[in-house]
C-alpha cells in the first residue's frame, strides 16, 4: 500500500507541474490532500478529516471545497489520470460493481432449490459470492462412517455497499 500511495504523490506531482500558476497557487497542501483522499472512496467527509480538516467541521468543509472549481477541476483531471496510471477504467469499475449489485442468489441453485455443487459455478455465479463453506455431515464411526448430507453456506457480496459505490460512481456530486 506504501508503494501505491508513492506511485500516486508522484503522479499528482507530475500532474501539477502541467497545470497553469494560477491553478496551482490557489490550493492549499490540505485541499490537495483533500483531493487526494476524495479519490480513494468518494467520502468527501471523510476525506476532508483525513487531510488535516477538524472532524466538528469536516462535513461543512468538505461541501465548500466541492464546490471551489479549482478543487473540483483536480478532482475531475486527476481522476482521469489516477485511472490511466493503474488502466482502471470507470466502466470496468461500473461493471464489476453492477455484477454485485444485481446479483440473484437464485444463479446459485438447481432446478429444485438445492445448492449447485461449487465445480458447477459459472464466472457469474463467482463473481457474486465473497465466501462458502462447505461442510460434509456423517454417522457412524470407523468403517461404518457414512455420509449422510453436505451443507453448503455461502455468503454472497454486500449489495448494499454495491449499490451505494455505483451510485457515488454514477454521480459524485450528489449525495447518495
Amino acid at each position: 500500500m506504501v508503494g501505491l500511495w508513492r506511485a500516486l504523490e508522484a503522479a499528482a506531482r507530475d500532474f501539477m507541474r502541467y497545470l497553469p500558476l494560477s491553478t496551482r497557487q490557489f490550493l492549499t497542501d490540505k485541499q490537495q490532500r483533500f483531493i487526494h483522499e476524495y479519490l480513494e472512496d468518494f467520502n468527501a467527509t471523510q476525506a476532508a478529516i483525513r487531510a488535516g480538516y477538524s472532524a466538528h467541521t469536516a462535513r461543512s468543509i468538505a461541501s465548500e471545497l466541492l464546490k471551489k472549481t479549482r478543487v473540483r477541476a483536480m478532482i475531475d483531471s486527476y481522476g482521469l489520470k489516477e485511472a490511466k496510471l493503474f488502466e482502471i477504467s470507470r466502466h470496468a469499475i461500473i461493471a464489476e460493481l453492477q455484477k454485485i449489485a444485481f446479483a440473484d442468489l437464485s444463479i446459485l441453485l438447481d432446478k429444485h432449490g438445492k445448492m449447485k455443487p461449487p465445480e458447477e459455478w459459472t464466472k457469474k455465479m463467482v463473481d457474486a459470492v465473497a465466501s462458502f463453506k462447505i461442510v460434509h455431515h456423517y454417522s457412524g464411526r470407523g468403517k461404518s462412517r457414512k455420509l449422510q448430507k453436505t451443507t453448503f453456506t455461502v455468503k454472497m457480496k454486500d449489495k448494499l455497499k454495491a449499490l451505494d459505490l455505483l451510485a457515488k460512481h454514477l454521480a459524485p456530486d450528489k449525495p447518495a
